[in-house]
């Protein structure tokens, strides 16, 4: 009787080390969450596997996020995660900051790579919701700089229209729903962004 209830202890500590290891537990700071998301999902946007990009936004994402992230990539005709279309080189430049508060992170890509070229510099401001004891991205709200030869700059801004909402109305669901639709009869006539 005595080893089974060491081995129920040892079970339950075991348990309680590997949630706390975990990327996004709630004693995590924003920062810390939104530096390991963008580096394991640079990893895995390396690998091109599919699957492992999903399960990397499982990870740190509410579901509605995921849904609306893909929206959006198809919107923008790159990934909306990190706004291109290809991602080498970007985790050299990888910054994160603190937020308004301890449930924001900043986080900026400058690809500025020689004085008096173009370039782009990418902002991101993720919010994280507690969701079953995880820290879940809910707000993904990029701005992205274009930067001309003379420093000028251009922005475009692309904010969370639903994932940062409780609860989805009836009319934010429909909104989705429509936009998926488009999307897809672009795809069914043929159009590739």
């Amino acid at each position: 009787m005595k080893i089974i209830k060491n081995w129920k202890l040892a079970l339950v500590v075991m348990g309680l080390l590997l949630a706390s290891c975990a990327p996004n537990t709630l004693n995590k700071k924003a920062t810390e969450i939104a530096k390991s998301f963008y580096t394991d999902y640079l990893k895995a946007c390396d690998t091109l596997d599919e699957k492992k990009i999903l399960n990397v936004k499982k990870t740190y994402m509410t579901e509605t996020m995921i849904e609306e992230i893909a929206l959006r990539t198809r919107q923008l005709d790159a990934d909306a995660v990190t706004g291109v279309q290809d991602s080498t080189g970007m985790k050299n430049k990888l910054v994160v900051e603190e937020g308004e508060n301890d449930e924001w992170a900043v986080v900026t890509f400058d690809m500025k790579t020689e004085e008096g070229k173009p370039y782009r510099i990418y902002e991101i401001k993720l919010h994280f919701r507690d969701v079953d004891k995880k820290r879940l991205i809910d707000t993904l709200d990029m701005t992205i700089y274009d930067v001309d030869e003379d420093g000028d700059k251009i922005k475009n801004e692309y904010k969370t229209k639903w994932a940062n909402k409780e609860i989805l109305s009836e009319e934010d669901k429909k909104d989705m729903s429509e936009m998926k639709r488009y999307f897809d009869e672009l795809e069914d006539e043929g159009y590739i962004g």
